[in-house]
């Protein structure tokens, strides 16, 4: 904070972020810019152990920003004065500005917000939404599902949509179906690498939030065989999404980028992991699907002592992570974070260390 001494009192100003921050609210995740810009409280999460009451919401003008990256692949954007908590080197929590920190620093990122808001939506309609974005495209009215799942081909059937023979396609035209979808802010020009979670679900109920992360992943997610819990998409936009909704419910995920060639053209594709989260994913979301909910069976006791790392304190509840620096980013190999787990740069202490 910056002390200002007025002729009518003390006002304090901060650094700022950027308009793209999400804000945990009760009205959900919020995007900072869509905040009004009014002296009048607000709730929202900003303290160490719950919600508090903002008073006041301040735009400034345009200034320069520093951009910290994490090596789970949270960003967050603000002016050179804005503080963001670290742990020092005895293991205590601390304050710092952006233009103080370094490579190695490593940060405290609070999850486990619990602030929905209260837009409802059919659950069944919102996990048709996510299934879309998953494995579905529009062509006017008419939608088209590609699946070969039985759960998924039985959902679809009930809703009206008809098998196309030799393929694995199933369509239907449906002009309410179409106006559906938009209400949850979806919109049908999206190609793959502009997908984005829908602005209404930033703001809906957790079930409605639950069931349609349920469709997502039941589409484009995957169980592996041992029961680790990733997503892959061509939009990195719509993985740091579902990255902010996972906070919400506790689950820190990371997020890793491929480089592949094909027919001598190079593609990314990106890849979003529960690792040793995976558990809290099967309980708190889950898949609809029964192969892949099986999965949590396969999950290993312990993913944290394996490596021969053990935290040297108690951090609770939050994740301790190291900074990337200016330089272009080059995500980790997954064999390094192995487990959501990236020895000598990641700390990350699973819910029975503190349970």
């Amino acid at each position: 904070w910056t002390r200002i001494n007025h002729k009518r009192g003390w006002l304090l100003v901060s650094g700022c972020l950027t308009a793209d921050t999400y804000i945990p609210s009760e009205s959900g995740l919020v995007r900072l810019g869509d905040l009004p810009s009014t002296i009048v409280p607000y709730p929202i999460d900003l303290s160490l152990g719950g919600g508090s009451v903002a008073t006041a919401v301040w735009r400034n003008l345009p200034q320069p920003t520093i951009k910290l990256r994490t090596m789970y692949g949270f960003e967050i954007e603000g002016t050179p004065d804005h503080r963001v908590m670290v742990m020092d080197g005895d293991g205590l929590a601390d304050w710092k500005q952006f233009d103080q920190l370094a490579v190695g620093d490593k940060l405290l990122l609070k999850y486990g917000h619990n602030m929905w808001g209260g837009k409802e939506f059919d659950t069944e309609d919102a996990y048709f939404a996510g299934l879309y974005l998953a494995e579905g495209c529009t062509t006017g009215a008419r939608f088209t599902i590609t699946t070969t799942e039985p759960e998924t081909i039985d959902f679809l059937m009930r809703r009206g949509f008809i098998h196309q023979k030799g393929s694995y396609h199933y369509r239907k035209t449906d002009h309410n179906l179409l106006s559906t979808l938009k209400s949850f802010g979806i919109d049908p020009t999206w190609k793959a690498r502009t997908k984005e979670i829908p602005a209404g679900i930033f703001v809906a109920s957790k079930p409605v939030v639950v069931a349609f992360l349920q469709g997502l992943f039941d589409g484009d997610g995957c169980a592996h065989v041992r029961g680790n819990v990733t997503l892959a998409s061509a939009s990195r936009t719509l993985l740091k999404q579902v990255q902010q909704l996972f906070l919400n419910f506790g689950i820190v995920s990371g997020l890793t980028q491929k480089v592949d060639t094909l027919k001598g053209k190079k593609f990314v594709s990106y890849n979003l992991s529960c690792g040793s989260w995976s558990k809290k994913f099967y309980d708190l979301i889950g898949f609809r699907l029964p192969r892949k909910q099986g999965r949590v069976t396969n999950l290993p006791t312990s993913h944290l002592f394996k490596t021969g790392l053990a935290p040297k304190r108690i951090i609770r509840p939050r994740i301790v992570a190291s900074v990337y620096g200016q330089r272009p980013w080059r995500t980790p190999s997954p064999r390094y974070i192995r487990g959501g787990f990236a020895p000598g740069r990641l700390l990350v202490e699973p819910d029975p260390v503190w349970k």
